[in-house]
């Protein structure tokens, strides 16, 4: 069954939400605040940009640890999509299943049913994704998790081994290993990797001048740029977009 949003909307407040449940499924995204929640059987630290999947039924609660603000989706169907069972699922630190569930709630008010619906199918099939990432994620060793977080977090940062292995809480020569084991290169070589993959998304967008996107993925001069951009993707970033647009 297609999903179909119901209600959509942000609540506020420092009080905790005693045990209820809905007949429809629910996605709640913390956005601010802290909240220890019980979906079921399975306890959780809501922190913002946690997203807990409630499943139809299922008894829940919060428990405030402070002024909370929270982001509710209520829905039915998208099974197939998100199997309905309790958990949760981290937005990290792009982020864009919290943008779009916060997007559900402007066009949950102005009545924009049929996009509303074409957006939480696509808010679902990302949560089952990242969801399955997290899964994975778990068996990674920590310090080399918190590495690559800081890289996708910071993609205009200098690239370092001592800023990787600072955000890592690891030595150097550590993380380095890890790096190895895990991508066959060192860390900053994989920094640069996820730079240019990101570099080859914002090209795609033609109103986008090379410079700049070279800038906001971390490349001063947009020559050197080039030069890596060519030696990853093997074409020069203007025919990688397909227009002469600069």
């Amino acid at each position: 069954m297609p999903p179909r949003l119901l209600s959509a909307a942000i609540h506020r407040d420092n009080l905790a939400v005693p045990f209820h449940r809905h007949d429809c499924h629910e996605l709640v995204l913390v956005l601010a605040g802290r909240l220890a929640t019980r979906i079921g059987a399975l306890e959780a630290e809501g922190r913002p940009g946690l997203v807990h999947v409630v499943p139809a039924g299922t008894e829940h609660d919060q428990r405030s640890r402070g002024a909370w603000r929270t982001c509710c989706v209520l829905y039915e169907g998208g099974e197939e999509l998100l199997a309905a069972l309790p958990g949760t699922v981290s937005t990290g630190a792009a982020g864009a299943g919290a943008v779009w569930m916060e997007q559900l709630v402007g066009l949950h008010q102005s009545g924009a049913e049929a996009v509303a619906a074409d957006l939480l199918a696509a808010l679902l099939r990302w949560l089952a994704a990242r969801g399955e990432r997290g899964a994975e994620r778990a068996a990674e060793h920590p310090g080399l998790l918190a590495a690559l977080d800081w890289i996708e977090a910071n993609p205009r940062a200098e690239l370092s081994v001592a800023a990787l292995a600072a955000a890592a809480g690891l030595r150097a020569s550590r993380l380095s290993a890890l790096f190895q084991v895990r991508f066959a290169c060192g860390p900053v070589a994989y920094g640069h990797r996820r730079r240019l993959a990101l570099a080859r998304r914002l090209l795609a967008d033609p109103y986008l001048p090379v410079a700049e996107v070279a800038r906001r993925c971390g490349y001063a001069d947009p020559a050197y740029f080039a030069r890596r951009f060519r030696a990853a993707f093997g074409q020069a970033p203007r025919q990688a977009r397909g227009t002469t647009l600069s």
